[in-house]
């Protein structure tokens, strides 16, 4: 998408989530990984694995990506995930 095309289609409000993702207007939250155990309960993985997810309305379960804290550019990788994700889905906001 060009620099024009992302200009109209924000002027129109039909701007793509996958492109909102790539130029960071999308909110996102970052949390440790969580791990269920045996008996059901949730715990939080004390390694460098980080879980990103949308901030959206019932998207947080299944558009995340996680990412390795340590290791440089890993997390901008996520992110590039997160984008292709969406645009492969065709999803907006409203979903």
């Amino acid at each position: 998408m060009t620099d024009k095309e992302t200009e109209v289609q924000e002027a129109l409000g039909t701007l793509p989530l996958w492109r909102k993702i790539e130029l960071g207007e999308i909110d996102i939250e970052e949390r440790p990984l969580t791990y269920l155990a045996e008996n059901g309960d949730r715990h939080e993985s004390s390694g460098p694995t980080i879980r990103i997810t949308l901030d959206l309305p019932d998207m947080s379960e299944y558009m995340g990506a996680n990412y390795n804290k340590d290791l440089p550019g890993d997390r901008d990788k996520a992110l590039k995930r997160l984008a292709q994700k969406a645009k492969k889905l065709n999803l907006t906001e409203d979903e």
